[in-house]
């Protein structure tokens, strides 16, 4: 089924919103991310298990070093310690939960600033699968369009009533990169037989495509656009903000978003182990569970229930069995398996590995895959005075701030979170040069003459800046790779699994968002972590339950 085949209703609502809430959209209903051929496992039948696997007696207890304390470490960490085995937690920095990052507002501890990953779409099962889990409560994130919306192009103003459709200044290129995907999406399902795709065909129709193109081409190759159509393109996107960064990245990063539905977000509140979306990773550290070895937590399993300091250095052994993970204090430790969760920028630049642990075609993408720079500017308010002043919860514009939006967590919470700017790509790299004083008062110049006294008069505290290309041991904030940069993505994807095939005893598995095929978001972190945890399991002779 294409676009085409759609029933009228569902058609309408893409046309008019750019948003596809239909999972019929790609076909049949059998037929979405988890049925791409990329992907190894069936995650929910893994983890609906309780235990994704097992390991032979004597196997239980073997040392697993986990590099990196993010979402994707922790996972590895937490599932491999309910096997039975014992994870050792290597973290650069003095906290966990890598590039997930809630910062609690002191003044008011019902809200958090996310520095870090703020928004999960409801289609990415893994993380869904741990939200319910972990009893983690969820609430709407303030998408454009969603929210009563604040659009400033070229010093005029629109605004964007909640629920109503865009205004007339985005919708004909709104019109116009929906027709586009539309196109794009029909043409690759043309194989399909009374209205069934074979799994993975639209896909691959999709690479042999546009795998060389950039968006940017890609657009202007298929229909005719404006130098003012791609402006605005760029500034506003189509209600999920703007896509000026994107445009020059590979054209297969959006439709990755298309057909994995990543559409619809939500904000994470939290649950007991703390609010925001660190809920998830504290989880992950501090949950006690039953294991083989008894009842214990990743923390408690840890030297003094703290992680060890980040990695220099991972070595081969004389047999070729394990690998040697050196530490920062100079202390080294052999293990039987290795999980390298870094970035790659990160793993490029700051740890030393041995040539013969990566394949040529791994070692070539960790040295050459794109990553996003991003910049997050954020505050808190005593008083959610947006909607006691009737302001719009999102703007969007050409100026330097780029994105703003005014995030409310609940009657629980008094005041509210403030994201007065979220860049990314070129429009986050321009504002490196400036410090903290000045991106404060950048903010406070473009919003005041937005928002006029209603903002400006506002006490604001809790004032944070964050840029994660400077941020050391992570040097860039999401992977987007450019156009060429396909057969890079899937030698990193695929680098555990064939180490495992190719009889490789090393050990060393490389997991992270920036290595999966969900770049850019929890969940490829999740479940590159999980692959990762799988592979070790059949390195160590046990079985997978799946």
């Amino acid at each position: 089924m294409s676009l085409k085949q759609l029933p009228k209703d569902q058609q309408q609502e893409f046309e008019s919103t750019g948003k596809i809430s239909s999972p019929e959209f790609l076909a049949s209903a059998s037929h979405d991310v988890r049925d791409l051929p990329y992907n190894p496992y069936d995650y929910q039948k893994l983890l609906a298990n309780g235990v994704i696997g097992t390991v032979p007696k004597a196997a239980l207890g073997t040392r697993v070093a986990i590099i990196g304390a993010g979402a994707s470490g922790l996972c590895a960490a937490y599932e491999l310690m309910k096997v039975g085995l014992v994870p050792v937690m290597y973290e650069a920095s003095d906290r966990i939960g890598g590039r997930i990052y809630s910062c609690p507002i002191k003044s008011d501890p019902s809200s958090v600033l996310e520095l870090g990953a703020m928004r999960v779409p409801k289609e990415q099962e893994v993380f869904a699968f741990y939200q319910k889990a972990f009893n983690i409560d969820t609430g709407p994130f303030p998408n454009p369009g969603s929210v009563d919306t604040m659009l400033w192009w070229q010093d005029t103003q629109y605004r964007w009533s909640s629920g109503t459709p865009p205004p007339p200044v985005i919708a004909n290129i709104t019109a116009k990169f929906v027709a586009f995907l539309r196109d794009a999406m029909t043409q690759a399902g043309a194989s399909a037989n009374d209205g069934h795709v074979e799994k993975g065909v639209i896909w691959e129709n999709l690479v042999k495509r546009f795998e060389n193109s950039n968006l940017l081409s890609a657009l202007t190759s298929t229909g005719s656009w404006s130098y003012d159509e791609l402006n605005i393109l760029g500034i506003f996107g189509l209600g999920t903000g703007g896509l000026s960064a994107q445009l020059q990245v590979a054209s297969l990063e959006m439709f990755r978003a298309v057909i994995g539905m990543w559409i619809t977000d939500q904000l994470i509140y939290g649950n007991d182990y703390g609010v925001g979306l660190e809920s998830l990773t504290n989880t992950f550290w501090r949950k006690e569970i039953t294991t083989p070895g008894g009842v214990t937590s990743v923390q408690k399993m840890q030297d003094r229930e703290r992680c060890r300091p980040g990695v220099v250095a991972i070595q081969s052994t004389a047999s070729r069995k394990g690998v040697v993970v050196v530490d920062a204090d100079g202390n080294s430790e052999t293990f039987a398996a290795a999980i390298l969760t870094c970035t790659t920028r990160a793993a490029q630049l700051g740890i030393k590995i041995d040539d013969s642990l990566l394949s040529t075609d791994a070692w070539g993408a960790l040295r050459r895959i794109h990553y996003m720079s991003s910049t997050k500017i954020m505050c808190s308010s005593e008083t959610k005075f947006w909607k006691e002043e009737n302001l719009p919860v999102v703007t969007l514009t050409d100026r330097p701030t780029r994105a703003t939006y005014f995030m409310d967590y609940g009657e629980h919470a008094t005041g509210g979170s403030l994201l007065l700017s979220y860049t990314w790509g070129d429009d986050s790299d321009k504002l490196m040069a400036m410090s903290e004083n000045q991106l404060r008062a950048m903010c406070g110049n473009v919003l005041g003459e937005l928002y006029g006294p209603a903002f400006s008069q506002q006490k604001l505290s809790d004032f944070r800046v964050i840029s994660w290309q400077q941020e050391p041991g992570y040097n860039g904030a999401f992977r987007l790779g450019y156009a060429g940069q396909y057969h890079d993505q899937n030698a990193l994807f695929n680098q555990a699994r064939a180490s495992v095939a190719g009889g490789s005893r090393d050990g060393l598995f490389l997991a992270g968002e920036g290595v999966s095929w969900e770049g850019g978001w929890i969940d490829g972190g999740l479940q590159t972590g999980l692959d990762a945890s799988c592979c070790t399991i059949r390195l160590l002779g046990g079985t997978i339950n799946a």
